[in-house]
């Protein structure tokens, strides 16, 4: 296996596992706020959707800036 292939693999379990630790305790606070707050599944299903592709964005953002960043300082150490 090639080094960027072990490298994006890397980066993809590190973003779905951050993801995956940020978005259990949030899905649970959203989720009771959604019950506290009577909203339907449309309204769920909306709002739900919307804030995760927010955050899922911002996340992976700044994800890839640290591996890019990282790569950076491999190359630059290397040379």
């Amino acid at each position: 296996m090639t080094n960027d292939k072990r490298n994006a693999i890397k980066e993809a379990l590190v973003d779905t596992s951050i993801g995956t630790c940020i978005s259990i305790p949030l899905n649970f606070f959203l989720a009771s706020m959604a019950i506290t707050l009577a909203w339907s599944a449309t309204e769920i299903t909306f709002y739900f959707t919307a804030f995760f592709f927010v955050l899922a964005v911002i996340r992976k953002v700044y994800i890839r800036l640290h591996f890019a960043r990282k790569q950076s300082d491999e190359i630059k150490n290397n040379t």
